[in-house]
């Protein structure tokens, strides 16, 4: 989940060199999606809506 601010770009700019992130198999085959953290909440119209939404996340 990315909020977009500088700090969270930056904190993943630096995971992304790591060793152990780049031996992941996602990482390898290129399989690692990112989506606004506005889906990280607990309540079921959130997770239902983030549901039907996956999908088309999935194909960008």
């Amino acid at each position: 989940m990315n909020s977009g601010d500088k700090e969270n770009q930056k904190a993943f700019e630096e995971l992304k060199q790591e060793p152990l992130w780049n031996s992941l198999p996602a990482v390898k085959n290129n399989k690692v999606h990112s989506i606004e953290d506005k889906w990280n909440y607990d309540d079921m119209t959130t997770s239902n809506m983030f549901l039907e939404e996956f999908p088309n996340m999935l194909t960008k």
